[in-house]
């Protein structure tokens, strides 16, 4: 596993599945893009997640690293890219 200072402890790959949790959600997804640095991505799933504001992402959501974590880009709420077990 590749890492890097203060960036997320995992760089992803396109193409790699993931668990993806959100707003108390958690569903299966696939890294569809990923930046070289690993501090953005395009999450793809087959479910909707909804925000806190009420909002919902359907299917795809885009997150960015900022600081300990990845938050989306609309809301800016915070996005856990998990491993498979």
């Amino acid at each position: 596993m590749e890492t890097q200072l203060n960036g997320p402890p995992k760089i992803w790959k396109t193409g790699e599945r993931c668990r993806i949790r959100f707003n108390d959600q958690t569903v299966l997804g696939t890294i569809t893009l990923a930046s070289t640095n690993g501090r953005s991505l395009m999450l793809s799933f087959e479910a909707l997640l909804f925000s806190p504001s009420g909002g919902a992402f359907a299917g795809h959501m885009p997150v960015l690293w900022e600081g300990d974590c990845f938050r989306d880009l609309i809301e800016r709420e915070r996005c856990d890219v998990l491993e498979l077990d």
